[in-house]
C-alpha cells in the first residue's frame, strides 16, 4: 500500500470503476481481481440479458451482483487506504460525494443554492421516467457537480494541482465512454421495443418487450419478425411477420399465404386463418418490389398490415426481433 497517495483520490477513481482505486493506491493484484470480477459479472450479465437463449432475471442477478462488487470495491478502498478516516475534509470527499449524488458535495460545504440547483434536477430527471435521459442527465449532473466542487474548494489557488486535472479529464472520458457504449449498442445493434396490441398473438402478446437487431437488415427470409416504420411516419413503429420478400408473388388464397403459386413452406403463414380484407394480394396476385417484403400480422382478423398499406421497402425496416426479455414469465425467443 502506497501511504503517499490521497485516499480520497482512491475512492473516487474506484467509483469510475472497481479495482482502479486498489490499483493507484499500490494493491495491484488486489485491485486486478476486482478489476475482473467486475468485468466478468458484466459481460456475463449483458450476455444474459442481450443474447437470444440468454435468461433476462439470470442476467439481472449477474448485473446486480456486479453493483454489489462496485459497492464493495469503494468500501474496501476506504477502509484499507491509511489516513482515510483521518482526512475528512479533503476536497476530493466532496468530489466523490456529488458523483454519488449530484450537489450532495455543494451541500456538505453548505453550499445551498448551487447543492439544491444540482439536486432538483437529478430528482427532476429521475421523476421523467426515461431511461436515456436519466442516465445522461445523471451522468452530466454528476460530472458537473464533482468538478465544480474541486473548483470551490481551491479557491485562491491560481495553478490547479496536476490532480484536479487529471481528476477532471478521467472523469470527462470515463461518463463519455459510460454514455458512449450503450448509445453505440442501442444505435446500431439492438433496441427495444414495446408490444402494445395483439396483432401478434399468440406469439406475442400486449404487454410483452422484445429485442431487435439491426444489425440483420441484410439477411431478411420469409417468416422473420420485423420491426419497422411507416415511410410517411418514422415515429409509427409496426411489428410483423414476413410472408415474402422481393421479386416473389403472392397471394392470400383459403385463407392459407401462396408464394409463387405455392403455399408458403413456413408452418406459420402455410396455416389457415388468413382473412381476404384489405386489398393488396387479396383480390389477385401481387408481385413483392425488389427491395422491398411483404409483412403479415400472425392475428390475422385484427392485423393492419402489407394487406392494407403494401410493402415495406428496406429503408423502413428497423430490425429483427430475436427475443422476448419481459415479463419474466414471457421469456423466450421470438420465432
Amino acid at each position: 500500500m502506497n501511504t503517499e497517495r490521497n485516499p480520497w483520490i482512491a475512492v473516487n477513481i474506484s467509483m469510475w470503476f472497481p479495482g482502479l482505486g486498489q490499483i493507484y493506491a499500490g494493491e495491484i493484484r488486489r485491485g486486478l481481481l476486482v478489476l475482473c470480477l467486475q468485468l466478468i459479472l458484466m459481460a456475463a450479465g449483458m450476455h444474459q440479458c442481450l443474447s437470444e437463449t440468454g435468461n433476462t432475471l439470470i442476467g439481472i442477478y449477474l448485473l446486480f451482483g456486479a453493483l454489489i462488487v462496485h459497492a464493495m470495491g469503494l468500501i474496501d478502498t476506504y477502509e484499507r487506504m491509511p489516513g482515510a478516516k483521518q482526512n475528512r475534509t479533503s476536497p476530493w470527499k466532496y468530489a466523490f460525494l456529488s458523483q454519488s449524488i449530484p450537489g450532495l458535495g455543494q451541500l456538505w460545504l453548505k453550499k445551498r443554492l448551487s447543492g439544491l440547483l444540482f439536486l432538483t434536477a437529478w430528482i427532476a430527471s429521475l421523476r421523467s421516467g426515461r431511461p436515456w435521459f436519466i442516465i445522461i442527465a445523471s451522468s452530466l449532473l454528476a460530472a458537473a457537480s464533482a468538478g465544480l466542487v474541486l473548483m470551490a474548494t481551491q479557491k485562491g489557488n491560481p495553478k490547479p494541482t496536476r490532480q484536479s486535472i487529471a481528476f477532471l479529464i478521467g472523469i470527462s472520458v470515463i461518463w463519455i465512454l459510460r454514455l458512449g457504449f450503450p448509445y453505440w449498442i442501442y444505435h446500431t445493434h439492438i433496441r427495444p421495443f414495446f408490444i402494445p396490441s395483439e396483432s401478434m398473438e399468440p406469439l406475442l402478446i400486449p404487454g410483452d418487450r422484445i429485442l431487435a437487431r439491426k444489425s440483420d437488415r441484410a439477411s431478411w427470409r420469409t417468416g422473420d419478425i420485423v420491426v419497422f416504420h411507416m415511410q410517411e411516419d418514422p415515429k409509427n413503429i409496426f411489428l410483423k411477420r414476413i410472408a415474402g420478400t422481393g421479386g416473389d408473388t403472392i397471394q392470400i388464397a383459403d385463407g392459407q399465404v401462396h408464394i409463387n403459386g405455392k403455399i408458403s413452406d413456413n408452418p406459420v403463414l402455410s396455416r389457415k386463418g388468413y382473412t381476404r380484407r384489405w386489398t393488396f394480394a387479396v383480390n389477385s396476385p401481387y408481385v413483392i418490389p425488389d427491395n422491398a417484403v411483404f409483412v403479415l400480422g400472425d392475428n390475422s382478423p385484427v392485423s393492419a398490415d402489407s394487406r392494407l398499406f403494401g410493402p415495406v421497402y428496406q429503408d423502413a425496416l428497423i430490425g429483427r426481433a430475436y427475443k422476448i426479455f419481459w415479463p419474466p414469465g414471457r421469456m423466450g425467443p421470438v420465432r
